[in-house]
């Protein structure tokens, strides 16, 4: 899953290196643009998860889905 998730990007997503952006009392739109870059990879990489998990295993990342790095 690691190599996978490596080739697509969002590992450091997963493994915590990369945290979603903080922005600033004055949102610009390059911090928001920003966010959504993350946010989109966030979701790309639980998605991944999500997909390869076998159904014997859903359960354990039930409600987990939108946080790739607790599934």
């Amino acid at each position: 899953m690691a190599a996978l998730l490596r080739s697509k990007g969002v590992w450091r997503i997963v493994n915590g290196a990369s945290e979603r952006p903080l922005v600033s009392d004055t949102v610009t739109g390059a911090e928001l643009d920003k966010i959504e870059k993350w946010d989109l990879a966030q979701e790309k990489a639980a998605s991944e998860i999500g997909s390869h998990l076998g159904s014997d295993q859903r359960s354990h990342v039930e409600g987990l889905e939108d946080n790739p790095k607790k599934m």
